[in-house]
């Protein structure tokens, strides 16, 4: 289950935080003493105080998915980061992660055994004048379809006898 956190930072030096200190590290997985390590911890807002005296974090936190490997989505070819939640064509969710690129429509992709195609992606929480993350995590929902056989299984060659060959 996700949580919210809030950490209040006070700041070592003179000068005090700047509006834009921690600007560069949201979105990102954050780190900080105390915070359980079996979670994945993502900094979603800032509220730094006018005179720099104080910096209010809000961490989204939330357990680490655990996925069996075998079952582990693989991309393709890579690109920047991206948290995915992949669903079938009817809606059910197939996965949950992060990954190293964002999926792309017809890229080919496998969750274990299963192979499958990207029909569609979008990504909800984006704000779509800005593409700025409006939510809490900047997921990006991708549907599959299923492909039957991605690589043919080849015929067997029947001797002229009649007797197929191993």
């Amino acid at each position: 289950m996700a949580t919210e956190i809030r950490i209040v930072l006070r700041p070592q030096v003179e000068n005090g935080f700047t509006p834009t200190s921690f600007s560069d590290l949201l979105q990102q997985q954050v780190s900080f003493p105390g915070l359980d390590q079996s979670y994945v911890h993502t900094l979603v807002g800032v509220d730094v105080a006018p005179d720099g005296s104080r910096a209010e974090l809000m961490i989204h936190s939330e357990p680490m998915h655990r996925v069996q490997l075998g079952a582990a989505m693989r991309p393709s070819f890579g690109a920047p980061p991206a948290r995915i939640k992949a669903f079938d064509t009817d809606g059910n969710e197939l996965h949950i992660g992060s990954h190293p690129s964002p999926l792309r429509v017809f890229e080919m992709v496998a969750i274990g055994d299963l192979h499958y195609r990207v029909a569609a992606t979008d990504w909800p929480n984006r704000d779509p004048n800005t593409g700025a993350c409006v939510g809490d995590i900047d997921w990006q929902h991708v549907v599959l379809q299923p492909i039957p056989n991605p690589v043919p299984e080849p015929a067997p060659f029947t001797a002229p006898g009649g007797a197929p060959t191993p």
